[in-house]
């Protein structure tokens, strides 16, 4: 997986500077906090499943 900063920030706990658009490694045991702060997003491109409509001809 891939998550990246989006929004450069200084961990107060740990001491540590995250420069924007820099990845975060995803066994990172802070990444919980940082995703629900909203300076983390995943990065991962998502599968897009297009279902068939109902009562359609093909």
């Amino acid at each position: 997986m891939a998550y990246k900063v989006i929004s450069g920030f200084q961990d107060t706990g740990t001491g540590v500077f995250y420069d924007i658009h820099k990845e975060i490694d995803p066994k990172n045991k802070n990444l919980k906090k940082y995703l629900e702060a909203g300076v983390v997003i995943d990065d991962n491109p998502k599968k897009v499943i297009k279902e068939k409509a109902e009562n359609t001809k093909e």
